[in-house]
């Protein structure tokens, strides 16, 4: 990620990137928010369903990073497949694809 995108402000919440994509198994999610709050980072399955919270609780505004495992819940590994990651906070959403290759 360029530097300069880090430093500018941020007015949405967005995920800037998750790396590797194709993933096969452990992703690091780079993502932002615009001001200090509650903050919802999710990944979902192709359905929409709940596979596992990143993070959820308060943040400042903000670059921020989570890690992802490829692993639901329970801590057991999921299969192949395309899943999306789920940014919430007060001043909207952001959704973006990630590929899991195993």
């Amino acid at each position: 990620m360029r530097l300069w995108r880090r430093l500018a402000p941020v007015s949405r919440p967005r995920v800037e990137r998750i790396a590797p994509n194709p993933t096969p198994g452990q992703a690091v999610i780079s993502f932002a928010v615009p001001a200090r709050g509650h903050v919802s980072l999710a990944v979902l399955d192709v359905r929409g369903r709940l596979v596992r919270r990143v993070h959820e609780g308060f943040l400042d505004r903000g670059w921020h990073a989570g890690s992802w495992d490829g692993r639901d819940g329970s801590g057991r590994s999921l299969p192949s497949g395309v899943y999306f990651l789920r940014l919430e906070a007060r001043e909207g959403s952001a959704t973006r694809k990630l590929v899991l290759i195993r």
